[in-house]
């Protein structure tokens, strides 16, 4: 019995790697979304009834459709020409030998904004756009969204006919804008972050 349980987790290993969603669809169980946690949530509360049982991570994401909402609210209370954005948990799943997830360890929250621009060579522009999406955004503290950490910032400036991507660290954009930089200094600093 011990040989069997050691197969199985070696198997869980090895397929770490295989996104676990399509397999369950494809046997036709239904997705459930597990329990989000943070690490503190964690050592906190040890003896968690979620804690006990065994299992091991896997890096996994988590949609936060409630955090997009809230941000998606105020950055059109600001009126920032947002096209889409989203909010994700990044962290680790914990799973069962039996590949049943049981909770979701959130080490960050990732956000994706498409903002529609006018000009991609105007980097004034640009630059005062990133400046109202990150001090919208500065309304909603790291501590206060899953995760300990500040996580990324992904942005896609859509004009009608090509897009130019940034993607940068939230502690970045937190140190430039506290260097009270704006406009194209803003959009510089940011642009040259990797």
């Amino acid at each position: 019995m011990k040989n069997v349980h050691i197969l199985l987790m070696v198997l869980l290993l090895c397929g770490c790697a295989m996104p676990f969603a399509p397999a369950r669809v494809a046997t036709g169980l239904t997705p459930t979304i597990p329990a989000l946690i943070t690490a503190t949530d964690e050592t906190k509360n040890p003896t968690s009834e979620a804690s006990s049982e065994q299992c091991a991570f896997v890096e996994g994401r988590q949609q936060l459709p409630d955090v997009s909402d809230r941000i998606s609210a105020k950055m059109k209370e600001a009126q920032l020409p947002l096209i889409n954005l989203r909010a994700e948990a990044y962290g680790e799943n914990c799973i069962t030998t039996d590949g049943h997830i049981v909770r979701f360890a959130a080490r960050e929250t990732d956000f994706y904004f498409t903002i529609s621009a006018s000009d991609l060579e105007n980097q004034e522009e640009l630059g005062n756009l990133l400046d109202l999406l990150l001090s919208t955004l500065r309304q909603f503290p790291i501590e206060s969204t899953p995760g300990p950490n500040p996580g990324y910032i992904s942005v896609v400036f859509l004009t009608p006919s090509k897009s130019q991507n940034l993607w940068l660290t939230r502690q970045r954009a937190i140190d430039l804008i506290s260097q009270g930089l704006k406009g194209a200094a803003l959009y510089r600093g940011l642009s040259d972050s990797k």
